[in-house]
């Protein structure tokens, strides 16, 4: 009975073996991909607001302006491009801007650009007429 088992360990020890080397692969399984490594360099700041040149076209005719007066956001340092046009002479005002004074005629409108260096709020008006044109909200 030793002999017995003794045979049978030794043939099944073979058939592990001969089955160990047989040549055929089993398919490794596949590792989960590593994770993508965290940037070390900081998230990249948002583009900047467009810093081309605002235009903003206002008439003054009866009376009324029009479009409607109204609040124009633009960035600090970016340029605006007004181009006023009123059946009347007046002279148009950038508050807080006393160089940035032009005159406008009926018939002549008259262009006014400049960059706002300063946060806040910009009436545009026509100084004898005592009406806004527009207010620019400077961030």
């Amino acid at each position: 009975m030793r002999k017995m088992l003794a045979v049978t360990v030794t043939v099944a020890g073979l058939a592990l073996v001969a089955a160990g080397c047989s040549g055929e692969e089993k398919p490794a399984a596949s590792a989960p991909a590593p994770a993508p490594a965290p940037s070390s360099s900081p998230a990249a700041p948002p583009p900047p607001a467009s810093s081309g040149p605002l235009t903003r076209n206002v008439d003054f005719r009866g009376g009324q302006v029009n479009p409607p007066a109204e609040v124009v956001e633009i960035a600090r340092g970016q340029q605006i491009s007004l181009h006023v046009s009123s059946d009347r002479h007046d002279d148009i005002e950038v508050t807080g801007y006393p160089d940035k004074t032009e005159d406008v005629d009926p018939g002549d409108p008259e262009d006014l650009d400049f960059v706002p260096d300063r946060p806040g709020d910009i009436p545009v008006r026509l100084r004898a007429a005592g009406v806004d044109l527009l207010t620019l909200r400077v961030r």
